[in-house]
């Protein structure tokens, strides 16, 4: 089973990090290829750090969390990359401008609540199979 879970991430890892190496590249001007990448990679690192704890007791707070985590980590990485992205191609027109990222970092709590209301849906979900 972890065996199989590692290979996944690994692969998903590798996957993303290639689509993000050729969105890099393209000239693009929409949000929305850097807050899909940025809830992917948000989704990695949490699925590679609280993998374990789902099996624990407190796993509805884990999920909970986690789902907080990941609407934050969303929002804070695609405004990284929008930022990464700017600063890469050097236009003297920015591909994201200061308030097209501002705008995506001012969603970050709103995100922060989505995610941690999808977890505690995922976590009734989990209690209710259980049963």
């Amino acid at each position: 089973m972890w065996a199989t879970l590692c290979r996944f991430r690994r692969a998903a890892a590798l996957f993303f990090g290639a689509a993000l190496l050729i969105w890099m590249g393209v000239e693009d001007h929409s949000a929305v290829m850097p807050v899909l990448f940025g809830f992917i990679l948000s989704g990695l690192f949490f699925l590679h750090r609280d993998g374990r704890l789902l099996k624990q007791r407190g796993a509805e707070a884990a999920l909970i969390l986690a789902g907080s985590g990941i609407g934050l980590g969303t929002a804070l990485t695609a405004a990284l990359l929008m930022l990464v992205k700017t600063g890469w191609h050097g236009h003297l027109f920015p591909d994201f401008p200061p308030g097209m990222i501002l705008d995506v970092l001012a969603r970050a709590p709103w995100w922060g609540a989505a995610g941690a209301f999808a977890g505690l849906g995922t976590a009734l979900l989990a209690r209710w199979r259980r049963t």
